[in-house]
């Protein structure tokens, strides 16, 4: 057999051992218990939006619920969610954010706060607190005026 031709069989050897291990590796790094991502939303061309679960709005009489924001370049994409779930959610966003390399938003929306509103940690705005907290005005049955003593006149 010529040198060339024993050359030309080490390189396709060589190239699909190359071939395994890639593929080898490939897969590995797939089945290594990868975390689950969650949901995401294109919102340009360098940003995704977090898609919050309704478990993690969830809320009983007493919960705290925090302010989080769903987008990886932090531009005021504010929702509400049980302060329970705030370790999960950071996890979630930094495992969704982690290749983020864009541009960072300088927002700070403070014209709402969470609250727990009917099982579910939502934003409210200030003034519809204040609405809520004020007590609803009870309509008050029309009362006729007194009437004047015995023997008097009544004045139109």
């Amino acid at each position: 057999m010529s040198k060339r031709g024993s050359d030309n069989k080490l390189l396709t050897v060589s190239i699909l051992i190359a071939a395994v291990m890639i593929s080898g590796a490939i897969a590995w790094s797939n089945l290594r218990g990868t975390p689950v991502m969650p949901a995401l939303t294109p919102l340009g061309p360098y940003d995704e939006q977090i898609i919050v679960s309704d478990e993690m709005q969830t809320c009983a009489q007493g919960d705290k619920c925090i302010v989080v924001d769903t987008t990886c370049s932090f531009c005021c994409k504010y929702v509400a969610v049980n302060a329970k779930h705030e370790q999960n959610y950071n996890k979630m966003f930094d495992g969704s954010c982690s290749r983020y390399n864009g541009a960072i938003c300088e927002c700070f929306d403070l014209s709402s706060f969470p609250s727990c509103v009917e099982g579910k940690c939502q934003l409210l705005k200030w003034d519809e607190d204040e609405q809520r907290a004020k007590p609803k005005p009870r309509a008050q049955p029309q009362q006729s005026p007194p009437l004047p003593p015995e023997g008097e006149e009544q004045q139109p």
